[in-house]
């Protein structure tokens, strides 16, 4: 697919959102370490955390592909 226009943009927000996503997430991820309720609580967040994270690849490429192309359309 070529990035050019407002392609080029839709890559650069999603990036961004991307990184926001994971620094959000590393954030989290520290304060749990540092605040555990419970091994077990802190278990469940982890298992959590690392669900979020592989989510971002199963949902967010599909609707990256979705607006490449809406973004090409109407170049």
């Amino acid at each position: 697919v070529k990035r050019s226009g407002l392609s080029s943009f839709v890559w650069l927000y999603l990036n961004y959102v991307e990184e926001e996503l994971l620094t959000n997430a590393s954030f989290r991820f520290m304060y749990i370490i540092k605040n555990p309720e419970t091994r077990e609580e802190m278990s469940k967040k982890l298992k959590l955390l690392d669900q979020m994270l592989n989510g971002l690849d199963v949902y967010a490429k599909p609707y990256m592909n979705y607006l490449l192309e809406c973004a090409e359309k109407y170049l």
